[in-house]
């Protein structure tokens, strides 16, 4: 939930990228039900600066909507 730019220039290269969503499949409830395909999925998402700027996004949002 980080204030930009700090995510984004820390996170900023294929393997910072890779390493990251992999620590996010790492806590999935059921992180063997995560596919290859689906890692390639997500890689390729993130390999946009825009996307992984609308990620870090949505959970920079969390606090506005809590209720």
């Amino acid at each position: 939930m980080a204030a930009p730019p700090t995510p984004e220039s820390i996170i900023n290269n294929r393997e910072a990228e890779q390493a990251y969503l992999n620590y996010m499949f790492s806590l999935a409830a059921k992180p063997g039900a995560i596919t290859n395909q689906d890692k390639r999925t997500w890689y390729a998402a993130y390999a946009s600066p825009a996307n992984r700027e609308a990620g870090y996004n949505y959970y920079r949002a969390f606090p506005d909507n809590d209720t």
